[in-house]
């Protein structure tokens, strides 16, 4: 509560496919990219103001540039921002993508930069070179980084030498306990519990682990039953 009264903004991208060979139709597409980029409006999003400008994800370019894409749309925007929003300091969630643009930004206007770090295993950023180095660049160059686990925040560590760790630490996911009251609204029948997932269907969340540790669980409850949201 202390905190209250804060002007948050947020700017969010979202990709622009560019899936052509034709130079033609690429010129095309990115003429419309760019008319997008320019017509970007203000929205809310529960009273808070939200950007939602696209960037440019180039078929079959790697992942590692997304993060330069990314970077060039909002710095593409970000001046205009400045003019209506003098911002005390920028937030990222996650140090590739987002961390990448906020490091520019917080060069460009000399504010402070803090991350949020969610990706785990971690080793899904740092295992290819090139998003390694600048995921890694990020985390060093921010002013604070919050982990959402414990053991997230030892994996982040790691990479670093123990003189450079002190800016990594830990800040759990929060939970509205006005909403979510477990004493109101948890009533679980132990002889039929139901359990729901939602994650991505992708080898990173490993839901094959997940069916594996159900069936186990379905040979003691019988009546468990299991609910999985993703794509």
């Amino acid at each position: 509560r202390g905190f209250e009264g804060l002007d948050v903004r947020v700017i969010s991208c979202r990709p622009f496919w560019i899936r052509r060979r034709n130079p033609l139709k690429i010129f095309s597409s990115n003429r419309i990219f760019k008319q997008q980029l320019a017509a970007v409006k203000w929205t809310e999003h529960d009273s808070v103001p939200v950007l939602y400008p696209p960037y440019r994800i180039i078929y079959p370019l790697s992942f590692w540039s997304h993060a330069w894409l990314y970077r060039a749309s909002v710095m593409r925007i970000i001046d205009d921002v400045w003019k209506d929003f003098k911002f005390d300091m920028v937030h990222a969630h996650t140090a590739y993508l987002d961390g990448v643009a906020a490091l520019a930004v917080s060069k460009r206007f000399k504010v402070p930069l803090a991350i949020t770090e969610h990706t785990g295993p971690f080793t899904h950023l740092t295992g290819r070179p090139i998003v390694r180095q600048l995921t890694l660049k990020s985390i060093a160059k921010a002013d604070m980084v919050w982990c959402v686990s414990d053991s997230l925040c030892r994996e982040v560590r790691s990479y670093f030498p123990e003189r450079k760790q002190e800016h990594i630490g830990v800040l759990y996911n929060g939970v509205d306990t006005s909403i979510f009251n477990t004493s109101e609204y948890w009533n679980p029948n132990p002889a039929a519990p139901r359990i729901l997932n939602v994650a991505s269907i992708d080898r990173n969340k490993n839901p094959l682990m997940l069916l594996d540790a159900f069936a186990r669980l379905k040979k003691q409850v019988p009546g468990a039953t299991l609910a999985y949201v993703g794509t």
